[in-house]
């Protein structure tokens, strides 16, 4: 398995590593929104500093915005949040943006994505 769950008090960190494939990403979201707890969820952390590559076409990203549409309904103040500096994940943070229901923020680091979390700030996306 290319990742595991941390469900914290406000959220769920998601650490993954190694190559990522899109089916993995995708089993992640629906793991996460088919729990009890993810209507009380505040945030999820996607951290992807650790991943070699991220295997997903851009009609996988676009299903998996897609998806987001019914957990929407149950959360809709989720903040999704995803640590990279890949400018191959930028590209496809910022290409699914449009289609996301949910507010897809980039972060360069763990620690800034929770000072942002716990601070209520916008997301500065990562450049390489």
């Amino acid at each position: 398995m290319a990742y595991t769950f941390t469900w914290e008090t406000k959220g769920v960190y998601k650490y993954f590593s190694g190559v990522l494939t899109a089916a993995e990403y995708h089993r992640s979201q629906v793991e996460l929104t088919g729990d009890a707890r993810f209507d009380s969820t505040r945030y999820v952390i996607n951290d992807f500093s650790a991943i070699e590559r991220f295997v997903i076409t851009p009609e996988e990203a676009e299903y998996m915005a897609a998806y987001s549409q019914g957990p929407h309904m149950a959360n809709p103040t989720l903040r999704v949040c995803f640590i990279t500096t890949a400018p191959s994940v930028l590209a496809l943070i910022s290409g699914s943006r449009d289609i996301s229901i949910f507010k897809l923020e980039a972060f360069p680091t763990l620690a800034a994505a929770r000072e942002s979390l716990s601070q209520g700030r916008k997301p500065v996306m990562a450049s390489a």
